[in-house]
């Protein structure tokens, strides 16, 4: 993922955490510590055998999805190309594959655990203002939403992200995500880029609704 030692003189970096050691160990604190807690989210699901009602079931759903994210930010800088452009100070010994892979579980365990989350609260729409029987949202509501879920979180974006090379490096996370690589190459016609800036701007936006619907 090398670009011309000219780009690189250009750019300015300092006082960015992302790029520090603490950039480095507050991702793999705060992934270690949603991983367990969603760990014990689902045994303590497992244990009461509470796997029958809905809202159990969707929370076993976003505690999965939580710790395929968590994982990904567990990893922190480890996964990003060893001959990145930016200067981070946490490792970075892997490749594109890596790179590519620990953004899509980011991105997908994520994305999921929002989703879920919408899919509670037409739980509670459902049962609370619909008076829709538990029973019929355990065997036909959930099954669907969920599917759904999976089918465009988990198949179509994956497909869209790896396609038009979207996961990448970036001086503002310290693990590959949504990214053009590497910055400013826009401007620059000298550089080819990887990702493309309008594509991700859409994808954001999308995903910032989500997050507040």
């Amino acid at each position: 993922m090398e670009i011309p030692a000219e780009t690189k003189d250009d750019m300015d970096y300092s006082d960015n955490l992302y790029l520090t050691k603490a950039g480095f160990i507050i991702p793999c604190t705060t992934g270690a510590i949603s991983f367990l807690s969603s760990l014990i989210i689902i045994s303590i699901i497992w244990k009461f055998r509470t796997i029958s009602t809905g809202y159990h079931r969707i929370m076993l759903v976003m505690a999965v999805s939580d710790i395929i994210s968590s994982v990904a930010v567990f990893l922190s800088t480890v996964p990003i190309p060893s001959d990145v452009v930016y200067p981070f100070e946490g490792p970075t010994v892997g490749s594109i594959g890596t790179c590519t892979g620990q953004g899509l579980a980011f991105l997908t365990g994520s994305s999921m655990a929002i989703a879920t989350n919408i899919t509670l609260n037409i739980y509670y729409l459902l049962r609370l203002r619909f008076r829709v029987k538990e029973e019929t949202f355990n065997k036909m509501i959930f099954p669907l939403v969920t599917a759904a879920n999976f089918l465009v979180i988990g198949v179509a974006l994956p497909v869209i992200y790896i396609n038009n090379e979207l996961i990448n490096p970036s001086p503002y996370e310290s693990f590959c995500t949504l990214a053009v690589y590497p910055r400013g190459c826009e401007s620059n016609k000298e550089i080819k880029c990887r990702g493309n800036p309008q594509f991700i701007e859409s994808l954001m936006i999308a995903v910032i609704v989500m997050f507040f619907a």
